[in-house]
């Protein structure tokens, strides 16, 4: 990947028109060593600036020019980012959830087990997420 220089902004557009905040604000602008005018899409907060460095590569845009895509596959606008160690275990702790529910409901259409009351489902629904979580748990540390 190439590492571009922000020479001169051309033009900034936001989008959609007439909307305060705008969602995205786009740049025709000059990058250093090359002619053509280089467009890229941000967010409001994120506004480009002459002599801001870019990394990633030109290919062939709209209208002649060039868009920039970052290395990342995003414009430097944030991307997408890691989740949280609190977001994974809630993640982590919904799929064994689900994956409990599925187990005992085969386990009951399978006719291996017949559950006495609903309190015996739930009982045994906890369990097997508890454990299925541990696991899960045990390998994310």
């Amino acid at each position: 990947m190439a590492e571009y220089t922000v020479t001169e902004i051309l033009h900034a557009r936001p989008w959609p028109i007439g909307e305060d905040p705008p969602k995205v604000i786009y740049y025709d602008f000059k990058v250093d060593g090359e002619e053509r005018q280089v467009n890229i899409g941000r967010k409001p907060g994120n506004a480009l600036t002459v002599g801001m460095k870019l990394e990633g590569h030109l290919e062939p845009g709209d209208r002649g020019g060039l868009k920039f895509k970052a290395a990342n596959g995003f414009a430097g606008s944030g991307g997408p980012r890691g989740k949280s160690p609190e977001e994974r275990k809630s993640i982590a702790m919904q799929a064994s959830q689900k994956v409990g529910v599925d187990v005992v409901r085969i386990a009951v259409d399978a006719g291996l087990w017949k559950p006495e009351t609903p309190a015996a489902v739930a009982a045994a629904v906890r369990n097997v997420a508890a454990e299925l979580f541990a696991q899960v748990d045990g390998v994310s540390s």
